[in-house]
């Protein structure tokens, strides 16, 4: 009878590395998702800041928010006699058009009384 040889092991750490390095590739892809989004919640936020000290003051809080973020975004904005409001919302992630998820925020500022 003849005696089973031991099965070599080369090529198995290469083998771990390729299987790590996906997991590691998809925690970073991850990690940039998280980081864009964060951005774009900053930039959301001080569109709606913009927005709503224009809509104080009787200006356009519409162009005032786009072009504060200067991309695609949906502005939604009231005015009451004491109180300015703008909410402002966009896509979280684009990628090739494809929207992902969405974020908003909100500002509330006094309105300015004109004399």
């Amino acid at each position: 009878m003849k005696k089973a040889e031991p099965k070599s092991e080369s090529g198995m750490v290469t083998v771990e590395l390729a299987m790590a390095m996906v997991g590691i590739v998809l925690v970073l892809g991850m990690v940039l998702c998280a980081v864009a989004a964060v951005r774009t919640q900053a930039s959301l936020c001080q569109a709606a800041r913009e927005g709503a000290r224009s809509l104080s003051i009787g200006a356009d809080a519409d162009a005032a928010a786009r072009n504060a973020f200067g991309g695609d975004l949906s502005v939604f904005a009231s005015k009451s006699e004491q109180w300015a409001r703008v909410r402002v919302e966009s896509a979280a992630l684009e990628l090739g058009g494809l929207h992902i998820g969405s974020l908003q925020c909100k500002a509330v500022t006094l309105a300015e009384v004109s004399q």
